[in-house]
């Protein structure tokens, strides 16, 4: 049922919109545990909004808040497996990475940029700061920020696109991934998702 002692938890990471907090939560039931979220860390911790810090401290600052609560990651984990979903940038810290990769597997959820840009249009601008905060179009800042990423999402053990599937679906692909990489002690049963 469980991840083996190397690898306790399942780290998600890719863009904004990709299904990252909706995926984590209902894997983390799925493998009965906990779900934690390092964009909620980072609110409670700074007792603001993602979007406050970014429109009053800015994007440097919310980068160094996140770092500060990556790195606190190891210690609120402990030995316990968790699903931890990341922030879209998160990865782009070599530092951040490197963390998450020692707390287990790390999956980037991607979706394709019409699917992203239909989430994001679902969501307020006070959810997604970097779409608010540029002048260009949306889609061509995606676009950018999607190339720019590149590299670093493509550093994840497995990836899981969720442009066209519903939740359930992705947490039984991640699951049936998970099974397969030989991480788990022993195989989490499909049924319970």
């Amino acid at each position: 049922m469980g991840l083996d002692s190397r690898t306790p938890s399942v780290v998600l990471i890719g863009f904004m919109a990709t299904g990252k907090s909706s995926v984590g939560a209902a894997l983390a039931k799925a493998l009965e545990c906990r779900f934690i979220d390092t964009d909620v860390l980072v609110e409670d911790a700074e007792k603001m909004s993602i979007h406050d810090i970014f429109l009053q401290k800015g994007e440097k600052a919310f980068r160094e808040f996140e770092r500060r609560e990556v790195s606190k990651l190891c210690t609120l984990v402990g030995n316990d497996r968790c699903v931890i979903a990341t922030g879209g940038g998160t990865v782009i810290d070599s530092v951040n990475m490197e963390k998450l990769k020692m707390l287990g597997q790390v999956v980037c959820l991607q979706a394709t940029l019409d699917a992203i840009l239909a989430r994001s249009k679902s969501v307020s601008d006070v959810m997604r700061p970097l779409l608010s905060a540029t002048t260009e179009d949306e889609r061509v800042a995606i676009e950018n920020l999607l190339e720019n990423r590149k590299a670093y999402y493509e550093d994840a053990d497995f990836c899981v696109d969720t442009s066209n599937h519903k939740t359930e679906e992705v947490v039984s692909m991640i699951v049936r991934q998970l099974n397969c990489s030989g991480k788990f002690s022993e195989a989490v049963s499909l049924t319970r998702l």
